[in-house]
Formats: structure tokens, sequence, C-alpha cells
């Protein structure tokens, strides 16, 4: 910056001018040093609510799946599966029987449902055998995956498809 006297209106505006672009410059400077002085500060606090974001929308999740669950376990009752025909393991038929909510354009009520095997279940009625009532699967798919439900229809629903089970 030139600070020479002169008395050129001219040479002054330009002059001034650009010590007029020279002071905002540095008035950014200065804004931007003020705000990295504070970022450290920042990144603690929004690291600190992203942890309590996260920490509530877990919980969030988990009782909205929760509500799913008792929901579906509300509307489904009275479930039975028999067997029927005379194969065994794999060539074994089922039919599973349930009672569950409709609405019949005026109100909900209890219709009885059935399916001719496992393959041909919703998945609601799926979700509430293995989630509520486990022990209500024959023993044969129960013994496919001991202690694990899901793992056992997993196991049981592709054996079907290949026609083997696979060890």
């Amino acid at each position: 910056m030139n600070t020479t006297p002169t008395t050129d209106p001219e040479a002054i505006r330009s002059a001034l001018a650009t010590a007029q672009t020279e002071l905002e410059e540095a008035q950014a400077d200065v804004a931007l040093l003020d705000r990295l002085k504070g970022a450290q500060d920042r990144v603690k606090r929004v690291t600190s609510e992203i942890t309590a974001l996260n920490r509530q929308l877990t919980k969030s999740e988990a009782e909205a799946a929760k509500a799913a669950r008792e929901a579906t376990r509300a509307r489904i009752r009275d479930l039975e599966i028999n067997r029927t025909g005379q194969g065994d393991g794999l060539h074994a038929s089922y039919t599973i029987t349930y009672k569950a909510q409709a609405w019949n354009g005026f109100s909900s009520e209890w219709c009885e449902h059935s399916a001719a095997g496992f393959s041909t279940l919703e998945p609601e009625v799926m979700a509430y055998i293995l989630e509520f009532v486990p022990e209500k699967l024959p023993t044969f798919i129960a013994d496919l995956a001991p202690g694990d439900p899901h793992g056992a229809m997993d196991r049981y629903l592709n054996g079907l498809q290949r026609g083997f089970l696979a060890s």
C-alpha cells in the first residue's frame, strides 16, 4: 500500500479502494481466525450432540421395533401347525392354521386362516411363529438349528427349494 502524499484525486481514490479491499480481506482473515480458534470446542460440542442423537435414534428404533412386534403378536392367535400326509423330513406336508384380525367392512373381527406349508405363509405370520411361538415348530425343523428358530427355518426353506438339506 502506497502512503506517499499526493494531490491527484484519482490516485487517492485508487489508493482508498486498494486500502478498502485490504481491510475487507484482513477482516475476513480475522473472522476466519476467530472461527478456527473456536473449532476445537465446536468439534467437541457437535460430537457430543451426534453421540446423544445416535443414542436417541437407537432407542427410538428399538421402541418402534418392539411396538411392531407387539402389534403382530396382538393380531394373531390360536396358531397350530399340523403335519399332513405321509412324508418325513423335507417330504412332510404341514398345514398352519391361525386366527387373525381382519376388517369386514364394518369392524375388525377374528377370522380363521390356513396355509399349506411354511413357504406359503404371509411374512407377518412367519415372524409371529419365529418370534413368539418357536416351540410350535415341528421337531424336524427346529433340530436343523437348535436354539435358533430363524436359522432353522432358513435351512428348511432353502432345503425345500434345493430338494435336499446341505450340511
